[in-house]
């Protein structure tokens, strides 16, 4: 898939986020179909960055809340810490607050923007101050501008569909991961949401690149999944799939009711969590990659 040598974990983090002044690169994973492991993917990269000491906000920007369900969970099962929060994003914006009053802490180097069922108002707020849709996509990325220089990454999570939500996620971006579960429909909803962004970037001279296909496999040695898998490397090319596909494992579907767990001494954690540690390699030397030929 990829044909460059990757560069170890720890090396990376020198290159990108130690040795020049902090400034974070935002990442929206998406696709235009939902059920695809869009929320689960954006949640357990910035898990995985954060244990591997890179300061990273999580921020769910779909009104479903599932970023949110499986982070608060966390919290509860996992680590302990009731999710206390005084006010919500679109609280926050409505009254004029600052990004910092809604942040929660997680966990060491994990921060988290919680979404809410309020945050469906957030488009009738930007009618009500917005005077162009220019105005109305480039709002978020305008409102987290006070806290970027507090982080290396910004992992935004949004809803399978062309909205205010996801353009205000794609203006804010460096760059767009595409999460591509193995079925013929988000194979054709993956094209459609290169294409809207490609528009997008377009119409704004935006900067933001590509990094990449991520293969969420649905059964694991399947013909079927192999068809779509072939599919995506023609049409996107091989050299923009990840290296690691992330199959069907019953321990990322009972994150959902226990939270993440990361138990030493237990093998399906460690399976998770070592897959997640080089999907991110992956990501952050991509990253690399394209900022040293920039």
């Amino acid at each position: 898939m990829s044909n460059f040598e990757l560069i170890a974990t720890e090396e990376l983090k020198n290159h990108l986020f130690f040795e020049k002044e902090r400034y974070a690169r935002t990442i929206t994973l998406g696709n235009l179909k939902g059920g695809v492991g869009k929320t689960t993917n954006a949640v357990l990269v910035a898990f995985q960055a954060a244990m591997q000491g890179i300061k990273t906000l999580l921020i769910d920007l779909d009104t479903s809340e599932d970023a949110t369900d499986l982070i608060f969970t966390t919290m509860i099962n996992v680590l302990d810490k009731e999710p206390n929060y005084e006010t919500t994003l679109y609280k926050a914006m409505e009254e004029n607050l600052p990004a910092k009053e809604v942040i929660i802490d997680v966990m060491d180097n994990l921060d988290f923007i919680p979404s809410n069922e309020d945050f469906q108002n957030y488009g009738k707020l930007l009618d009500d101050r917005c005077n162009s849709q220019k105005e109305k996509d480039f709002y978020l990325d305008n409102y987290l501008e006070s806290i970027k220089s507090e982080y290396d990454l910004i992992i935004l999570d949004v809803p399978p569909s062309i909205n205010i939500y996801t353009d205000s996620a794609l203006v804010t971006s460096d760059y767009v991961v595409v999460v591509l579960q193995t079925q013929r429909k988000a194979f054709r909803k993956s094209k459609k949401f290169i294409e809207y962004i490609s528009k997008l970037r377009e119409t704004y001279e935006l900067g933001f690149v590509t990094l990449g296909v991520l293969e969420v496999l649905l059964k694991a040695d399947s013909e079927y999944d192999e068809q779509v898998i072939y599919q995506a490397e023609e049409y996107f090319g091989q050299e923009n799939i990840f290296n690691d596909q992330i199959k069907d494992m019953r321990r990322i579907k009972r994150f959902d009711w226990s939270g993440i767990t990361s138990e030493k001494r237990d093998p399906h954690d460690n399976q998770v969590h070592r897959l997640y540690g080089r999907v991110l390699n992956d990501m952050l030397n991509r990253i690399y990659r394209l900022e040293s030929e920039a």
